[in-house]
């Protein structure tokens, strides 16, 4: 009976101990940062990140400049998180706003006040009815050619007027040791970025062109069945395998609980 107690307990141990393991390896590969441990006490966790975010502010001169580039519509419960993860590798932040009826516009100019002393916040609006993309995307497209998301981000993306343009999505939060990932592939002086991150509820993601110079890379958006395509005349690119962000946009699910459609509610939402 002995050796039976004994052996449950060492195998209630080995798990907890293979959980523990793991989750140091999710936060490593996730989140650690250089010269930070993730395990040492909160207040002094706290002045190491402040100091941190102090550092990757006054340095940003030394690397190529970066314009942050969002294009918004209804999406007030994930843009100001959004908007401070990127904040560290920011030259400045483009706001495109496409007929928000919620917060969203408000939110970002309470943002562009707040954080004026730090990185330069430009707002746009574009209102023109853009279409979803997704399954039968370009047959909306020839209904409504100006509905084009190529043309919507053609427009966007021209109010950047940074080193690099950056492909930013209201709904991910940008982790830190991501952002030092980027200002490596940055100063190797790359003409196309791609990188990838993690859904919160498990959902893949390919690797995407994201970061790309503004005048090297040779970039353009084109209309393709289901949804806009960048391409590129650089040959010059480089991919960063570890993730970067964090896609938290159907988080806002739990609001529709109960109804008969997840999907249409957040299609009403966005459209």
């Amino acid at each position: 009976m002995i050796r039976k107690i004994k052996e449950i307990f060492f195998k209630i141990r080995y798990f907890i101990f293979s959980r523990t393991i793991r989750s140091h390896e999710y936060n490593k590969l996730l989140f650690e940062i250089e010269g930070i441990s993730g395990d040492l006490e909160r207040l002094s966790f706290d002045n190491k990140i402040s100091n941190k975010l102090d550092y990757l502010q006054s340095s940003k001169e030394l690397y190529p400049s970066v314009s942050a580039i969002y294009r918004v519509k209804n999406c007030q419960e994930y843009i100001e998180s959004s908007i401070l993860s990127i904040v560290p590798l920011a030259s400045e932040i483009i706001i495109i706003d496409n007929d928000s009826n919620d917060s969203t516009l408000s939110i970002c100019k309470r943002l562009k006040e707040e954080l004026k002393n730090i990185v330069e916040i430009k707002i746009y609006s574009y209102k023109q009815k853009v279409e979803i993309a997704g399954n039968g995307y370009i047959n909306r497209i020839e209904k409504n050619p100006a509905g084009s998301l190529s043309k919507f981000y053609e427009y966007s993306f021209s109010k950047g007027s940074c080193d690099y343009l950056m492909k930013c999505d209201a709904h991910c939060i940008f982790t830190l040791s991501g952002i030092e990932e980027i200002r490596t592939m940055l100063n190797r002086g790359i003409d196309v970025i791609s990188f990838t991150g993690t859904e919160i509820y498990g959902k893949t993601f390919s690797y995407e062109p994201s970061i790309f110079s503004r005048e090297k890379s040779g970039y353009k958006f084109v209309d393709c069945e289901q949804w806009e395509k960048l391409s590129f005349e650089s040959k010059n690119r480089k991919l960063i395998k570890k993730p970067i962000f964090i896609h938290l946009k159907r988080l806002c699910l739990s609001k529709y609980i109960g109804c008969n459609s997840s999907e249409s509610n957040i299609i009403k939402k966005y459209a």
